[in-house]
């Protein structure tokens, strides 16, 4: 069913909806939502934020969809149009909860904090929404239900075996004792045995996250420094904590409180979370083990743009802000709040965990 938003969404890219075969694109938007595969969901995000499909075959791909059930769709200088569709395909995923939908909202996350901005202007608070309802879903563990024992079954089952044995004393004896006994569904026992198990496997993880996160921000300690907070580099907690806080999340989306977690190992270490610093600063700050963490990886260009500058700092090299600004697509030398800039690496971290599930399936 189409949103009824649909048509103020082509207003406000200024683009007449009367002029537009609306139940068309919005067929077209339904597939997208459920078919576009992982690679394709970042080139979503930048379309969507008035930013260029870095990718042609995702473009194509996209753009064919529409082609399809309209033949007068443009291909060309449609730029506006396509970031509609495109936001609104994202708007489609976040109706129901899925990995690849969780990944979209993490990166919807990451155009907020390079100040891109939506054609759809509710889109970046839907995606928030989505992954704190997400968040709490994931952590919460329901009771498992009890096996259904088909008693009226069993029974109708031992009286046709009476009638069988009609004359055979001793087993007609022996079948009238069972037919007051129904025993439970061996199937439906081992199902339910199997569905607690893995509910309490599930409650165990999740308790486990949250002792582990509390133990680790009560002790005012950081595990990858051996140090206290207050005893570190100021400019290394930032990125250090967020490392930590990866390593401690069981399950992502993290949780909803995360950037508060955060906020607190950085008031431990005294640092004033109202002050802001050049990105550069923290990203040259960072110790060796937040650069490994980020070794291995390639991360999404502009959708990372922490951890792509720091791939592209080299040791030694003093104009390295210079390459790192192309790869991340953003200025490093802009002054963002030492938190903002924690929880955007955060949540980099966690856009590349879902990648690598996604990439798995």
């Amino acid at each position: 069913m189409t949103d009824p938003r649909f048509a103020d969404w082509y207003h406000a890219a200024a683009i007449d909806p009367r002029q537009v075969p609306l139940d068309l694109r919005w067929s077209g938007v339904d597939e997208a939502a459920a078919k576009t595969n992982v690679a394709a969901i970042p080139e979503l995000v930048r379309s969507a934020s008035l930013e260029s499909f870095n990718d042609s075959a995702s473009r194509t791909a996209f753009q064919s969809r529409f082609k399809t059930s309209d033949p007068a769709f443009l291909m060309e200088n449609n730029e506006q149009e396509l970031a509609v569709l495109a936001a609104a395909t994202l708007m489609q995923m976040f109706s129901a909860p899925s990995q690849r939908a969780d990944f979209a909202a993490s990166l919807l996350r990451t155009a907020r904090f390079n100040r891109w901005r939506s054609v759809v202007r509710d889109l970046p608070a839907t995606g928030e929404r989505y992954l704190a309802a997400r968040s709490a879903d994931l952590r919460k563990v329901t009771a498992p239900q009890p096996p259904d024992v088909d008693g009226a079954g069993w029974a109708a089952s031992v009286a046709a075996a009476k009638t069988e044995a009609a004359g055979q004393t001793a087993l007609v004896t022996l079948l009238t004792r069972l037919e007051g006994y129904v025993p439970a569904d061996a199937e439906s026992a081992n199902k339910a045995l199997q569905a607690m198990a893995m509910d309490v496997g599930r409650f165990a993880g999740r308790i486990g996250e949250e002792v582990n996160i509390l133990w680790w921000l009560f002790g005012e300690r950081s595990t990858l420094g051996g140090r206290l907070w207050h005893e570190m580099p100021p400019a290394s907690v930032p990125l250090t904590a967020a490392v930590e806080l990866d390593g401690l999340v069981t399950v992502v989306p993290g949780p909803v409180a995360s950037s508060q977690f955060l906020a607190r190992v950085l008031d431990s270490a005294g640092i004033d979370l109202r002050e802001e610093v050049p990105i550069a600063d923290l990203l040259s700050g960072g110790v060796d083990f937040v650069a490994a963490e980020v070794k291995g990886d390639d991360g999404l260009g502009s959708l990372t743009p922490l951890i792509s500058g720091i791939r592209s700092r080299r040791e030694g090299d003093e104009a390295w802000v210079g390459s790192a600004e192309r790869a991340s697509g953003i200025s490093l030398r802009q002054p963002r709040a030492r938190l903002e800039i924690a929880s955007q690496f955060m949540n980099e971290l966690w856009s590349l965990r879902l990648r690598r599930v996604l990439a798995k399936e």
